[in-house]
């Protein structure tokens, strides 16, 4: 989802900014995508009886999805800014 939202504006800004800030932006967001799922975030409660489960609602959850929406926004440059890198 968030490949198909970014997918436009990486575009546009490539051609604003330059290829190589739609590059250095797009790995930010990765780096950034590869930092939160490295860190150790707690699991909650876990739901009753604690016996760990479905985290939705957790902060870990929450950084899960953040990750999932950064590495969706890097890869829309990434898919395509390889082939315009390539011919430049």
């Amino acid at each position: 989802m968030a490949f198909i939202v970014c997918l436009q504006p990486a575009a546009a800004s490539a051609e604003r900014c330059g290829l190589r800030a739609a590059t250095l932006t797009s790995a930010a967001a990765l780096a950034a995508s590869c930092a939160l799922r490295l860190v150790p975030w707690p699991d909650g409660d876990g739901g009753p009886g604690g016996e760990g489960g479905n985290a939705t609602g957790s902060l870990r959850g929450c950084a899960v999805l953040l990750s999932f929406a950064l590495n969706g926004a890097s890869g829309a440059w990434f898919g395509f800014g390889g082939a315009v890198l390539s011919e430049v």
